[in-house]
């Protein structure tokens, strides 16, 4: 949702500057080429508000034509059904961006919670009783989207809805390269899972606890900033530490993107989330075959809609 309406205003800025430069052109280059032989004002409209509105309005109908075409032939997700259609799988739950309820907040804890994270939504909470219903053998479930801070947010209302239901949760960020739960959470700079990956501290020394209200904490294992991804060897290592700390709880969560979760992952049960309007069906599709085939379990879909939350995450090109 981002990017289509810069990609829609680059097409019409560009349409509208060769539409304009043509139409209020003609009446100054065509004399000159033809050596003063053909006289075009009395044939050719000179008025320059005239020429800006018939500009304005090629450029406009240049632009929704790029778009149409653009959505036949590469079309995006548009609904649940669609979604289902594609994938042969479920829509486990449709969520957004969660806003401020009308009434003040009287408890210290719920002051100092993000507005997004809302443990007892009804949406969050009915996609943890589908991962309840068959619960993972090693019960860790990955929630990846090509969006980070999608699969952060959604993660983490998991996460906090499990808390929220007396389990003792723990809530993984395994995107080195965006931190998007750290910064989600306003939480200070750890070393994280880096630390743990690279044998510099104990998982357990990098935990985080972050207190959801009512007394119920989650304790947060942040990704710890990495500028490459681990190799072969280190990402077996990491996940198997993620396996170590999910013994200790009885629901583990781990964040990340869809690559990583195509590469490498901790457990085999992995909730897809796709972008309603956003996310391309061809994409959607190739995605989900190929996680089956690296032997992922995609336990259903999370479909989000509307805007993102208002974070800015580091840019992985510029970071030091």
């Amino acid at each position: 949702m981002r990017q289509r309406p810069l990609r829609f205003a680059a097409v019409w800025a560009l349409a509208f500057v060769l539409v304009a430069g043509a139409l209020i052109g003609v009446p100054v280059f065509v004399p000159l080429l033809s050596g003063g032989q053909w006289v075009v004002s009395k044939a050719w409209p000179t008025s320059l508000l005239l020429l800006t509105s018939a500009s304005l309005c090629i450029a406009s109908f240049v632009a929704v034509l790029a778009a149409l075409i653009d959505e036949m032939n590469n079309p995006r997700v548009a609904d649940v059904h669609e979604a289902e259609r594609v994938t042969a799988l479920r829509v486990l739950t449709s969520t957004q961006l969660s806003t401020p309820t009308g009434h003040p907040a009287r408890r210290a804890a719920d002051k100092a919670t993000p507005p997004w994270l809302v443990p007892g939504a009804d949406d969050y909470r009915i996609l943890a009783w589908h991962l309840a219903s068959q619960w993972p053998k090693d019960g860790i479930v990955t929630v990846a989207a090509p969006d980070p801070l999608v699969s952060a947010v959604v993660g983490t209302n998991l996460a906090a809805s499990f808390a929220s239901d007396a389990r003792a949760t723990l809530l993984v960020d395994a995107d080195f390269l965006h931190e998007p739960v750290r910064h989600l959470l306003d939480l200070g700079q750890t070393p994280g899972l880096v630390a743990v990956m690279e044998n510099r501290r104990r998982w357990t020394e990098s935990l985080v606890p972050f207190t959801i209200g009512r007394g119920r904490t989650l304790h947060v294992l942040p990704a710890g900033h990495r500028d490459r991804v681990p190799g072969p060897s280190e990402a077996a290592a990491t996940a198997g530490e993620i396996g170590r700390a999910a013994r200790r709880h009885d629901a583990t969560v781990v964040t990340c993107s869809t690559t990583q979760a195509i590469s490498w992952r901790a457990g085999d049960d992995v909730i897809l989330c796709v972008v309603r309007g956003e996310t391309r069906l061809g994409e959607l599709e190739r995605t989900v075959a190929t996680l089956i085939d690296h032997g992922a379990r995609v336990r259903g879909i999370v479909l989000w809609e509307g805007r993102r939350p208002d974070v800015r995450l580091p840019n992985p090109r510029r970071a030091t």
